[in-house]
């Protein structure tokens, strides 16, 4: 002898296996992005003089005051670390020595994802 199965038994029972089958989902973290705005690629600047580097960090999945953004000149911080400003906009004034013509914007978000950008600049003088 058969037995029928009302709808609602049916539907309670997909019910419960869709939201088991949802636990333990991964949570996706987007990347951070950075981009060095100036000086350009290659510039020319004076050793042992003040150079202003500009930089726009971004994050899909975080609000920039989470982001902490740091720039290199080789392996020396140039500036210390912090957020950008409300606009994503990172600046750092540094005074560059030889050897640090080559410069990296760094950016990390809450998650510790990370994103760079570098440029090399031709250190004169």
């Amino acid at each position: 002898m058969s037995r029928a199965v009302a709808p609602s038994a049916l539907l309670t029972l997909v019910g419960v296996w869709a939201c088991d089958n949802n636990q333990g989902g991964a949570v996706v973290n987007s990347p951070p992005a950075a981009e060095i705005t100036e000086p350009a690629e290659g510039s020319s600047v004076l050793a042992g003089g003040d150079v202003q580097l500009r930089g726009v960090v971004s994050d899909t999945n975080h609000s920039v005051n989470e982001l902490q953004v740091s720039w290199f000149g080789g392996a020396r911080e140039l500036c210390i670390p912090g957020p950008p400003g409300g606009d994503g906009t990172s600046l750092c004034s540094a005074t560059l020595f030889e050897g640090e013509g080559e410069i990296r914007l760094e950016v990390v978000d809450p998650n510790g994802a990370v994103a760079t950008d570098s440029i090399s600049l031709a250190l004169v003088g």
